[in-house]
């Protein structure tokens, strides 16, 4: 990966591009207390300093639950100096609400190995989307290449109602000859009333490269806390686990359309099963 005009952020990629290309799109992210932000793709190339996304999303859900949809804008800006500022509006319809948020987001390269990064998030529309939230992360980067990358975020997010999640997120990731990464980690939530504990770990896998494409693997199970399934009611400490599939194919030097496919399965007495089908286009410069 060239690191372009902004040799410092190369860095920053390795840590960001696993948890932008990994994670899926917001409303998977919010159901599995992942960043309500994603880190934004790689570094840009020469002559692509910016990038702007836009995304739709189908779910469909099992039982008597409504199916769902979500509409999503997201940007990226590098500055030279290692600076990386981040936007994300998205307007989402979810177990019959509706409602959505604003994050904004800022990434500091400190050097070759060490990065840092915050994003603040505020909802509307009820108990299902945080009204406001707040995530802290730092990377570095190990070894003579800088191929091996351990990361550490904490994260605090407020509900209607009194309902509250923080925790932490621990991840570590490797890069690989051949266009490869693998990455392994899980979320350590606690959330209120009641203090109840959930943990989910999960492993994905990415293959390519910037300017072609990246194809990505994600797989996750465990616990979780709380999930508001819908304006009066919610469920808690309950299993779950998903799989899910993206991609990003450049079509152009600076564009290129995204896709996403993704299984969710509840598990809790009156769980369900999700599936979700996203659709996007990006563009660089």
């Amino acid at each position: 990966m060239s690191a372009g005009p902004f040799p410092r952020l190369q860095a920053a990629a390795r840590g960001l591009a696993a948890c932008a290309l990994l994670a899926g799109l917001l409303p998977t992210c919010a159901q599995t207390l992942e960043p309500p932000l994603e880190d934004g793709p790689p570094a840009p190339e020469i002559g692509a300093s910016r990038m702007l996304e836009v995304a739709h999303t189908s779910n469909r859900l099992t039982g008597h639950y409504p199916d769902g949809r979500a509409e999503q804008v997201r940007g990226s800006w590098a500055l030279q100096g290692g600076h990386v500022l981040r936007g994300e509006l998205l307007d989402e319809r979810r177990f019959g609400a509706h409602g959505g948020l604003v994050a904004l987001g800022y990434t500091h390269v400190l050097s070759p190995r060490w990065n840092v990064s915050a994003a603040f998030a505020a909802g509307h529309g009820g108990p299902i989307w945080a009204q406001r939230r707040l995530d802290l992360d730092v990377g570095r980067a190990w070894g003579e290449r800088l191929a091996w990358v351990t990361r550490l975020g904490w994260y605090d997010a407020r509900y209607e109602g009194g309902r509250s999640d923080g925790g932490w997120r621990v991840s570590g990731a490797a890069y690989l000859p051949g266009g490869w990464s693998v990455e392994l980690g899980t979320v350590l939530n606690t959330s209120q009333p009641g203090r109840v504990r959930s943990a989910m770990p999960y492993l994905a896998a990415t293959q390519g490269a910037e300017g072609d494409y990246y194809l990505s693997l994600r797989w996750s199970r465990g616990r979780e806390a709380y999930q508001a399934v819908g304006p009066e009611r919610q469920i808690a400490n309950f299993p779950s686990h998903s799989v899910s599939l993206s991609g990003r194919l450049w079509l152009g030097p600076l564009w290129g359309m995204t896709a996403m496919g993704e299984q969710y399965v509840n598990g809790s007495s009156g769980g369900y099963r999700r599936t979700s089908l996203s659709l996007g286009l990006f563009y660089q410069w």
